[in-house]
C-alpha cells in the first residue's frame, strides 16, 4: 500500500505526515476539528499559550474517546445479555 505526504496546520504550525491516500479526508477533517476546538478554548477562556490550549484539546478529545469506548462496551454487554 502506498502512502502520500500531506501537510496539516494546527496552532499556526505545519505538520507534514505520511498517510494512506484513502485516509486523507479523515485526517484533514480531524485537523479541522482540532483547529475548531482550539479556537473555542482560546475564545472562551482567553488562552494565550498555544501549548496550554492544545493540552486542553487533547484532554477533551481523550475524554470523548473514552466515553465512546465505554458506550460501545455497554452496548456489547446489553447485546450479549439477550
Amino acid at each position: 500500500m502506498s502512502t502520500q505526504r500531506i501537510e496539516i496546520k494546527i496552532a499556526s504550525r505545519i505538520y507534514p505526515i505520511n498517510i494512506n491516500p484513502e485516509e486523507e479526508e479523515l485526517v484533514l477533517n480531524c485537523a479541522q476539528e482540532i483547529a475548531g476546538i482550539l479556537r473555542q478554548f482560546e475564545e472562551k477562556y482567553s488562552v494565550t499559550d498555544k501549548q496550554d490550549a492544545l493540552a486542553m484539546v487533547v484532554i477533551q478529545l481523550a475524554i470523548r474517546e473514552e466515553k465512546k469506548k465505554k458506550q460501545m462496551k455497554d452496548n456489547e454487554e446489553i447485546t450479549t445479555e439477550r
